[in-house]
């Protein structure tokens, strides 16, 4: 299906953008364009208006106070990747970003797109949900917060209401006890994942004194596994794989399994288990 036509507005200020979305309910905000764009080619997306941030002041800036880090709407992923203040921070989100697709997606997509993009496969996603990550939401009416887990309900659907734009990605800062990882399957490098696993623990003599675990991938949408971490807390850090392995948690997840032809629900059900039990492992390997 050819691409249909459409409206394109660059506005230049927050405030235009917003006024645009009032004025047309079913307008799509392009950031980056690493997602919409080629949705927009496809005819899978015919949005009558396409709302521009490229020229919007205000919103590539990357603002670290003391206890959360602000980042804004249009900072792309390979910023985030490459940043030493926001690495040192935010270690986990770092290293996700580096897995994004390839150098050129990274130099183009944004931290944002990726989140509001909602793509079950998202690097960003899993590493965000673990971090508590809340999107910055702004409409001609006024702003609110919502976390990450709370605005994502399903594939490449969030509950961003008609007018509203995220305008920045706002991060609690971990204490540096924290260790973290992010373990990823994919066919071929640059592909998006197969499956990927955030993993943010904390030990204190020799246990796991809290433990946050995302998975995304062959799902739904991605999700923090609660189970999971409930039964990780207290376990020593030895014995943490086979608390992965032996545990109900992917009960859990039952529901929200996506297979396909390549990827059968009997193969989910060994994978995923094998695969977070690894990066469990992997997490606790690395130093806070």
């Amino acid at each position: 299906m050819p691409a249909a036509a459409f409206e394109l507005e660059r506005p230049e200020s927050v405030s235009e953008a917003l006024d645009a979305l009032a004025a047309e309910p079913d307008a799509r905000v392009m950031a980056g364009g690493q997602s919409l764009v080629p949705l927009l080619t496809l005819g899978l997306a015919v949005p009558p208006v396409v709302v521009s941030l490229d020229r919007c002041g205000g919103l590539a800036d990357i603002e670290a106070g003391p206890d959360e880090v602000a980042v804004g709407a249009m900072v792309t992923t390979r910023r985030v990747e490459l940043d030493a203040g926001l690495g040192a921070r935010l270690r986990l989100l770092a290293e996700a970003a580096a897995s994004v697709g390839s150098p050129h997606v990274r130099n183009f997509g944004t931290l944002a797109g990726n989140l509001c993009h909602a793509d079950p496969g998202s690097d960003l996603i899993p590493a965000a949900l673990c971090l508590e990550a809340e999107l910055e939401v702004r409409s001609a009416h006024g702003r609110r917060r919502v976390g990450v887990g709370e605005m994502i309900d399903g594939p490449f659907s969030t509950a961003l209401r008609p007018g509203e734009m995220a305008v920045a990605v706002r991060f609690p800062v971990p204490d540096p006890s924290w260790r973290c990882g992010y373990r990823k399957l994919v066919r071929r490098a640059g592909d998006l994942a197969m499956a990927c696993a955030a993993v943010m623990v904390r030990v204190e003599d020799g246990a796991m004194a809290e433990a946050r675990v995302a998975l995304g991938g062959p799902l739904r949408r991605a999700v923090r596994v609660r189970g999971l971490e409930a039964d990780l807390e207290g376990v020593a850090a030895a014995d943490a794989a086979g608390t992965v392995l032996g545990g109900t948690w992917m009960d859990d997840l039952a529901g929200d399994l996506l297979p396909d032809a390549t990827l059968p629900v009997d193969y989910l059900t060994a994978m995923l288990p094998r695969f977070t039990a690894a990066a469990v492992a992997e997490t606790l390997g690395a130093g806070p």
